[in-house]
């Protein structure tokens, strides 16, 4: 009961851990050096934020443990207006991303990725609905994100990867990583083979770093607007009664 406990929490710890390492990463940002621009090495809030970090993944991890294994879509992901909120605010920023990339230009892959950010902006209003309604959604519009988060982390780590600073983006690099995995595993939940476990490691990690990559991460929105949808959207925690396990 306590180990269930644990992971009942966990939706409300883990913004609270990501609001605080953002404002360690905000210091950072606020004591960088205004000729070479480089966060500074030793400071306080980059030994509070690694802290944070730490602490936040450990018990992300430790606590999903105790999960059982419950792959049926329609048990884990019922009828949730918070839910819907959740998938609405993530159509919102990434439909507001992609328009201003749009507007400012770029290469051709910048501006692949922004035309992309249209219909995957499309897909997660859909699926809003289907939270929503509580219906379970094909395979293919989890599978269209996914592709989505693997042109948008190929396209920022372009630009990521001239930083001479690792610090500076892996943040928002890890984000990336933890919706492009978080999306596939919703997606396996629509064919009957997702991982509770995994689908909250990474949704919740997501989150997280979502939140801390809001410092000078050049789109805030976007990320602000991710978190938003990972928080909200957490699977059902109780093992699944031996009646439903045919459920879809």
């Amino acid at each position: 009961m306590n180990k269930q406990k644990w992971t009942m929490l966990l939706p409300h710890f883990v913004p609270v851990a990501g609001i605080l390492g953002a404002l360690a990463r905000w210091v950072l940002y606020v004591s960088a050096d205004d000729r070479t621009g480089l966060l500074p090495y030793g400071h306080a809030a980059q030994l509070i934020l690694f802290l944070i970090s730490i602490a936040a993944i450990a018990i992300i991890i430790l606590s999903c443990i105790p999960l059982k294994q419950a792959n049926k879509y329609r048990f884990n992901f019922p009828a949730s207006p918070i839910g819907a909120v959740g998938f609405g605010a993530a159509a919102a920023g990434m439909l507001v991303t992609g328009i201003g990339e749009l507007i400012l230009g770029g290469d051709d892959l910048a501006t692949a990725c922004a035309l992309l950010a249209l219909p995957a902006a499309g897909t997660l209003g859909f699926l809003a609905y289907c939270r929503f309604q509580g219906q379970k959604p094909s395979v293919i519009f989890g599978l269209g994100l996914c592709v989505y988060f693997m042109v948008f982390l190929v396209c920022r780590y372009r630009v990521w990867s001239a930083n001479p600073q690792l610090e500076d983006y892996v943040f928002p690099l890890l984000a990336s990583v933890c919706l492009m995995l978080a999306c596939y595993q919703t997606a396996a939940f629509a064919v009957g083979s997702g991982s509770r476990r995994l689908y909250t490691v990474w949704r919740l990690a997501a989150g997280y770093f979502c939140l801390v990559s809001l410092p000078n991460c050049g789109s805030p929105i976007f990320y602000a607007a991710m978190a938003i949808w990972m928080f909200c959207n957490p699977c059902d925690h109780r093992p699944m009664p031996r009646k439903g396990r045919n459920m879809r």
